[in-house]
């Protein structure tokens, strides 16, 4: 996208925010937006094809900034810090409160669903992989089916992932009562609590349930 583009779109998304702050996405036409922003109507249909559009826009745009904080973070989150992370991603959502507040009272009802599947496909990219094979190579035993601890690392990272956008969710529906520092804390908390050890044990719970799948077909 060059620079003419992206400030367009720039100027747009700043001129929904502004017009969602007084009245609802639904009644909000093209001809008021592109006053606000002042663009042509014809620039603004070369990029959108309605307001709807637009709105999704800002969504996405939120998705794509959670990713870069997975990227950016991932060495760290590799060797088992998480904490970097964490406070990154409730620093994001307390500093744009009012967009992720527009969004959410104007019928968005997927946001924190496309939140949970962009962190997970992060992880999945730039985590997962290097976690696996840590987890391999060092292992002792060689018994095991690496298409089922494969799977069992992807369960525990949608675990994870699922736990913390619901306590983030939580947080920011119930006003941010709580400061940024005590939510990072408590999610790096429960984070942490879900690491080798409980592999290890969720591995044994697969293991006997297969055994019992084969006892039951002797």
């Amino acid at each position: 996208m060059d620079r003419r583009m992206r400030r367009t779109r720039t100027q747009l998304l700043r001129a929904l925010i502004s017009l969602l702050e007084t009245k609802p996405l639904n009644d909000i036409t093209v001809t008021e937006l592109t006053r606000i922003a002042d663009i042509n109507r014809a620039t603004f249909y070369a990029h959108y094809k309605d307001v709807y559009e637009l709105f999704d826009e800002l969504k996405t745009e939120c998705c794509i900034m959670l990713r870069e904080l997975i990227v950016r973070h991932a060495e760290e989150i590799q060797h088992g810090d998480t904490a970097g992370i964490t406070r990154e991603i409730f620093e994001y959502f307390d500093d744009n409160e009012q967009m992720f507040t527009l969004l959410t009272y104007n019928g968005d009802t997927t946001l924190y669903g496309d939140i949970i599947i962009t962190l997970q496909n992060a992880l999945a990219e730039t985590v997962l992989p290097v976690k696996c094979g840590e987890h391999f190579s060092n292992r002792r035993t060689v018994n095991r089916d690496d298409h089922q601890e494969m799977m069992l690392f992807v369960y525990q990272f949608d675990f994870i992932v699922g736990g913390l956008v619901s306590l983030l969710q939580r947080w920011f529906t119930n006003g941010r009562k709580e400061s940024v520092e005590t939510m990072a804390a408590l999610a790096d908390n429960y984070v942490q609590r879900i690491g080798p050890e409980a592999f290890e044990r969720s591995m044994s719970l697969i293991e006997a349930d297969g055994a019992k799948v084969v006892a039951r077909t002797v």
